[in-house]
């Protein structure tokens, strides 16, 4: 005699054993989680550049399964508004050891088969930089440049021989012999030869990883081995989450122009507003940077428009100097217009940059204290979505309470 429960329950294995479900992850953009060799990895897209040869990347670690997180949302807006993606793999507590390194190895692969840089930007905070330094140290051919926050560069420091032994698979005083063979701090040389840029900001009174020991000792050394670096030290700060480590515009800025971008827009920015004149006209201000890539440029060209009506290109007349150039065109009233502005050689594009959100109208000026960017009475929000705010550095939708004021 058949029994008829077996059916179903033979069914529900069947469902059971279908592909396995994507890995989970809230990030702090808009972005893709997904499983590569049994690790959890993450991308945050940027619009590509249509001419480039490969799409820029910043390299994120350490991927937890609390990180990156939402502290970094600054920074990264910023990267994919270069065009730069981020990305980033769980390695687990490695800490810097050779089987992170393979883990860190399969990322790699990955994103050059995805039409990625062979040579991204490592970005380490804190024990995320003995991963990415140590992944860089054995593999200098394949690095655009290294970024940390108060980063991890010497396993002697953090988390200590004892405890770093198992991922090792070597026991405490095993690895204390054969340390220099992995320590990021003494593996510098083929970073140097190869004029890897590395950049740190990194707290002066640092009792977790102390500035001395990682990031003041790597860039004592490195300058010995003839490689440069910059270090940002801020004063009185420790192992914090300071807003002043993850809205570091030097951290920026560093990992832009070592990324391979073409071409960088720094001005106008999204959300800004010009105010108009009495010709219903704004002079809206163009600047930006010419990436290693596209030095060779000689000719820069411009459209404003709309997704529905993007423009035509026509030549912006620009002065350049040092990479950097500077112009002004005028832009009717209205808006949200796209700005877009491409290098081209020979009359053929090379490059091509664009800030979306920018707009031609009114701009008021509001003084005061809390009262003034309304902490007191009912929040309200733009509903057209064509109202920004400016804070002094950055422009955003405006919404109660507006930024600048003190609350």
């Amino acid at each position: 005699m058949k029994h008829p429960a077996a059916l179903p329950a033979l069914v529900l294995c069947l469902v059971g054993a279908t592909a396995a479900d994507p890995p989970k992850k809230a990030l702090p953009l808009p972005g893709e989680v997904f499983a590569l060799s049994g690790r959890t990895a993450f991308l945050i897209p940027a619009t590509a550049d249509p001419h480039a040869n490969a799409k820029p990347w910043v390299w994120y670690a350490p991927t937890l399964p609390n990180l990156p997180g939402p502290e970094e949302a600054w920074m990264f807006e910023r990267f994919r508004a270069a065009g730069i993606a981020v990305a980033g793999i769980d390695a687990g507590e490695s800490y810097g050891s050779p089987a992170g390194n393979t883990v860190f190895d399969t990322l790699h692969a990955e994103m050059t088969r995805r039409g990625y840089s062979t040579k991204p930007v490592l970005l380490g905070r804190s024990r995320g930089g003995l991963q990415t330094l140590s992944w860089a140290t054995a593999n200098p051919d394949k690095v655009g440049g290294f970024a940390g926050i108060y980063p991890v560069c010497d396993v002697a420091s953090y988390p200590g021989v004892a405890k770093a032994a198992g991922a090792y698979g070597l026991k405490a005083e095993e690895l204390e012999k054969r340390l220099t063979e992995f320590n990021p701090v003494d593996r510098l040389a083929g970073l140097a030869k190869a004029k890897v840029p590395l950049f740190a900001v990194h707290g002066d009174v640092d009792k977790v990883v102390p500035l001395e020991a990682n990031s003041g000792r790597v860039k004592e050394r490195y300058k010995e081995l003839g490689g440069p670096m910059a270090l940002v030290v801020p004063p009185g700060q420790g192992h914090t989450m300071w807003p002043g480590f993850f809205r570091c515009r030097e951290l920026v800025e560093f990992v832009i122009d070592h990324a391979g971008v073409g071409l960088r827009l720094d001005s106008p920015r999204p959300y800004q507003v010009v105010q108009r004149g009495a010709k219903n006209v704004g002079t809206v201000r163009v600047q930006g940077r010419l990436g290693e890539p596209t030095r060779s440029a000689d000719g820069l060209e411009y459209r404003v428009g709309t997704e529905a009506h993007p423009g035509e290109w026509r030549k912006l007349d620009a002065s350049v100097k040092g990479g950097g150039f500077d112009a002004t065109v005028e832009v009717p009233a209205g808006g949200w217009y796209t700005l877009g502005v491409r290098a081209t050689v020979n009359g053929k594009p090379v490059a091509e940059a664009k800030v979306e959100r920018v707009g031609v109208g009114e701009v008021f000026v509001v003084a005061g204290q809390s009262n003034s960017a309304n902490h007191g009475a009912e929040k309200q929000a733009a509903r057209t979505k064509r109202v920004s705010a400016f804070d002094g550095t950055d422009w955003q939708l405006a919404a109660d309470p507006q930024p600048g004021a003190s609350g």
